[in-house]
């Protein structure tokens, strides 16, 4: 990560707002799918949304918990620790979300026949 983005006031709190995008998407995307066309949604679909999902909900869970330790010569405050641990926290709660939607989208069928 760059010293500019590491710095940056908004860093803290990527893990919480990747991962509460990526959850949205993924819960629109894929149950949606299965409204416009019920083959369509099927286990290709779910495994690649859930893994493009889960690799941005993974890297900004990461960038949160980087930003939370401090550089060479730089001071970090209580807060943006506290605030770095939450994006951090919340990522890994959206990955689990994510994951479990997946496993139920896998196990429940698409089209009923």
């Amino acid at each position: 990560m760059t010293p500019e983005l590491r710095r940056s006031p908004w860093t803290p709190w990527t893990g919480l707002f990747a991962g509460a995008a990526a959850w949205f998407a993924h819960q629109q995307f894929g149950a949606n799918a299965n409204y416009w066309d019920c083959h369509f949604g099927g286990v290709l679909w779910t495994l690649l949304l859930a893994a493009v999902c889960g690799l941005v909900t993974i890297a900004g869970g990461w960038m949160s918990w980087t930003a939370r330790a401090a550089g060479r010569g730089e001071e970090r405050s209580d807060t943006r620790r506290f605030s770095a641990a939450v994006g951090a926290a919340t990522a890994a709660i959206f990955f689990l979300a994510i994951l479990f939607g997946t496993l139920a989208s896998l196990i429940v069928p698409a089209c009923a026949r």
